[in-house]
């Protein structure tokens, strides 16, 4: 499968160069009459194969390889079996546009993350009880001489985790400080249990995708902390190998205690890391949970793409620590803001009780507006994630320092006058005049 991988991106490279190429070289060439140098040879390309007699003379003037295609007057082509295929068949039947369509969907599931928790209810499976005389009459006699009746304790109306209570941030200083919109909204989740979805289906939903960072700060002697530590350290490499991999045969290895290059590092940006990676597979989760594809059909490869752009480096399994204090964490108003809308766009489908602000499509967004929406994303991402998996979200955090080397992305798009502090959603007003223009079409119609 790596081996793929790497063929495919190869693939890709080659592709995109192939398309610059063609916007630089060959189109003036072909549809401007741009005359190649006399001196020019042939690059090395596929060419083409034609029957046509103006196909050939065009490609031939842009310097295009071209073999010109004759009708066979006799004579048949014996061909030879084709080697056994390492992979199964992608395609089979007449050459028609399915085709290219199952070829292009199959590269492009390459490049996709598997659903990071099994969705599939496991039911539990029931055993005849052992046929022991004693065992049946021991529990008939306990049940009838037991001094006190037993009780069945009533379902709780309202949601209690066992042991430490998640909702609450640990108040530790290794642990990477919590953006406040999100702490606020993790506290105040309503959890009512008449707010889950499907509440009698298996906890099989209910883990991490990677160890909880939480739980590393809940040993009290920093010896055992220090070594969980350790240990996911070890093992660390592999698993997010073998997690983003479904078919994958890795297995774990003991490989050097190491972080950023140090024997053990800081604590607080391998928490971080944690919490992002955890946080970055939950809202994969949560978006193929509550937006499933139809027709059994795979998970839409355009929601994942809508999910990976919330994030600066566009990757759910990959969380460098220059990216810490960027993106929704952000404190620059403008890259905040834009990175809160992307995350909007992609909760707008989900079901529930959503913000008021989320109906409101601003072009212009002030720093409270700005405020605004990160509550309401905040509160309604964290309550729909209790309702839909009935355990604690892990949100995102930020670093008590700043880690260098991320270099974002200018916008495709700027205002050219743009008022001081505030922010312009480019996207919407190109949509909306989009809009405009399809609707002046109509009326002209």
């Amino acid at each position: 499968m790596t081996q793929l991988l790497v063929r495919e991106t190869q693939r890709m490279a080659l592709e995109l160069t192939a398309c610059l190429d063609l916007a630089e070289i060959y189109e003036p060439r072909l549809l401007h009459n741009v005359p190649a140098e006399s001196n020019t040879k042939p690059m090395r390309i596929i060419g083409a194969f034609t029957m046509s007699i103006q196909t050939c003379e065009d490609l031939f003037r842009a310097k295009i390889p071209v073999y010109l295609v004759q009708p066979a007057t006799q004579g048949v082509i014996l061909l030879d079996e084709a080697v056994g295929p390492t992979y199964k068949a992608i395609y089979r039947g007449r050459v028609s546009p399915d085709k290219y369509t199952a070829m292009y969907m199959f590269t492009r599931r390459l490049q996709t993350y598997p659903n990071p928790f099994g969705l599939t209810c496991v039911a539990p499976q029931t055993e005849p009880l052992p046929a022991s005389s004693s065992f049946v009459n021991h529990n008939s006699r306990t049940q009838q001489y037991s001094p006190y009746a037993r009780r069945t304790k009533p379902k709780s109306a309202f949601y209690k985790p066992q042991g430490r209570d998640k909702f609450e941030d640990p108040d530790d200083p290794i642990y990477p400080p919590p953006i406040p919109a999100w702490r606020a909204a993790l506290q105040n989740v309503d959890r009512t249990m008449t707010n889950v979805v499907n509440a009698e289906q298996a906890f099989t939903d209910h883990n991490y995708a990677f160890p909880e960072p939480a739980s590393f700060v809940a040993y009290k002697k920093k010896e055992r902390r220090d070594a969980a530590i350790r240990s996911w350290l070890r093992y660390r490499t592999a698993l997010i190998h073998r997690f983003n991999i479904s078919t994958s045969d890795a297995r774990p290895i003991l490989y050097p205690v190491t972080w950023q290059g140090k024997s053990l590092g800081d604590i607080e940006e391998i928490l971080w890391e944690l919490a992002e990676l955890n946080f970055r597979q939950e809202l994969l989760a949560l978006d193929c949970c509550v937006c499933p594809p139809p027709n059994d059909s795979p998970y839409s490869t355009s929601h994942q793409e809508m999910v990976s752009t919330c994030f600066p480096s566009g990757q759910l399994l990959v969380a460098t620590l220059p990216e810490a204090n960027h993106g929704i964490a952000s404190y620059d108003s403008k890259e905040w803001c834009r990175y809160l809308i992307r995350l909007q766009r992609l909760m707008r489908d989900w079901p529930g009780q959503k913000p008021q602000i989320f109906s409101v499509d601003q072009v212009k967004c002030r720093e409270g507006d700005i405020d605004e929406l990160e509550e309401g994303i905040a509160r309604f991402y964290t309550q729909t994630f209790f309702n839909h998996f009935r355990c604690v979200p892990v949100i995102p955090r930020r670093l008590s320092h700043n880690v260098p080397g991320l270099v974002l992305l200018p916008p495709a798009l700027e205002h050219l006058n743009p008022i001081p502090m505030v922010y312009y959603d480019m996207d919407l007003m190109l949509e909306r005049e989009a809009e405009a223009l399809e609707a002046q079409k109509n009326s002209n119609a």
